[in-house]
């Protein structure tokens, strides 16, 4: 239940691609969530990627720490986040954290629930 594995984790670079051209980008600060909804045919219902831009954070020691604790704000949150998504589709979901500074983790874990509000709500 809470885990997240290997299967769920959005790691092809053409998927990648098209989820920047033709994804849809949610802005909640600190994180930006860009949406992509496929037809429903993948044994996964959601693949997610995270990404801390190499501008904001130059050195790795702090794009692993951001992009840690997003993954682990959203395997904590996880099955609260998935009922929020519409069940017709497979979504490819990427989290760009965007704040100068790093936030605690449930900080982070209130900016995704709030993110994901706004996807249904589409």
């Amino acid at each position: 239940q809470h885990s997240l594995n290997k299967g769920e984790k959005l790691s092809n670079k053409q998927n990648i691609q098209t989820l920047f051209s033709k994804g849809k980008a949610f802005f909640v600060a600190p994180i930006q969530l860009l949406v992509l909804p496929i037809p429903k045919k993948e044994a996964e219902f959601v693949r997610i990627a995270f990404v801390a831009p190499k501008k904001k954070y130059p050195t790795a020691v702090q794009r692993n720490r951001i992009k840690r604790l997003c993954r682990e704000a959203y395997r904590l949150k996880k099955v609260e986040l998935h009922a929020l998504l519409n069940d017709n589709h497979s979504w490819h979901l990427l989290i760009i954290y965007t704040s100068k500074e790093i936030l605690s983790l449930e900080e982070i874990q209130i900016a995704l629930k709030t993110a994901f509000k706004k996807v249904s709500n589409v």
